[in-house]
């Protein structure tokens, strides 16, 4: 067989080219030790929240990935909440309208010299305002929508140090949210929450992602395949 490769060769030149670190930091995963509260029970605002000195006393402990209702069920607020039909009486429905805020306080190691640290959500539902050391780093008209991946860059945030606090809504009726099969009770807060992992990655000045190859072929018994090769730089 005949393969004719394709590359978009100007990528992973510039790659080659970047001045490497001799060592990569490692990548934060910020799954354990985060903070939820209603935002109707909160009187900090997104600055204050993302900051060292908030006080989040009474507020319920969460890991993510996670919901805002599967952190409470966890928290032992909807005992019983899944027998019978209770779920339509024993959730109130309201307690989710106003949006929940997500704050997580965690350390980060130094970047080397030439390194970039990016702040990754792989999945937040439904959209969603982001701080980061009492700076506000992307709004809710940039993060929306369940099934989409965001990346920030924080480099020049980050510290030893660090405070994320993420204010979470809800889906409005219409907005392309989390679908279930239709013999399940509607999820009573619309699966909002940050229902997939969050990290800080660390990358050199040029870094690749989305890679992807797609092929075809130019002759019904397939004896030559073209394959081209994409990426994010």
């Amino acid at each position: 067989m005949n393969i004719r490769l394709s590359v978009l060769a100007g990528v992973f030149v510039l790659a080659g080219c970047a001045v490497q670190p001799d060592t990569l930091t490692e990548d934060v995963l910020l799954s354990d030790g985060w903070k939820i509260q209603s935002c109707a029970a909160v009187t900090y605002c997104g600055e204050q929240l993302s900051g060292a000195d908030a006080d989040l006393d009474g507020w319920y402990d969460a890991s993510v990935p996670s919901t805002v209702l599967g952190a409470l069920t966890t928290a032992g607020l909807f005992d019983g909440a899944l027998e019978g039909t209770e779920y339509y009486s024993a959730i109130d429905r309201d307690l989710f309208k106003d949006g929940w805020w997500f704050v997580k306080r965690f350390d980060a190691p130094s970047l080397e010299d030439g390194q970039r640290a990016v702040l990754n959500f792989e999945g937040i539902s439904y959209r969603a305002e982001v701080w980061f050391n009492g700076k506000k780093i992307a709004g809710s008209d940039e993060i929306a929508g369940p099934f989409k991946q965001f990346s920030i860059d924080v480099t020049d945030d980050i510290m030893e140090k660090n405070c994320l606090a993420v204010k979470v809504l809800r889906a409005e009726p219409g907005e392309f949210n989390i679908g279930f099969v239709d013999w399940n009770p509607r999820a009573a807060d619309e699966s909002m929450g940050i229902f997939r992992p969050v990290w800080i990655r660390y990358c050199n000045k040029v870094s690749l992602s989305e890679s992807f190859v797609s092929s075809s072929f130019e002759n019904d018994d397939f004896s030559t395949a073209y394959l081209k090769v994409r990426a994010t730089l």
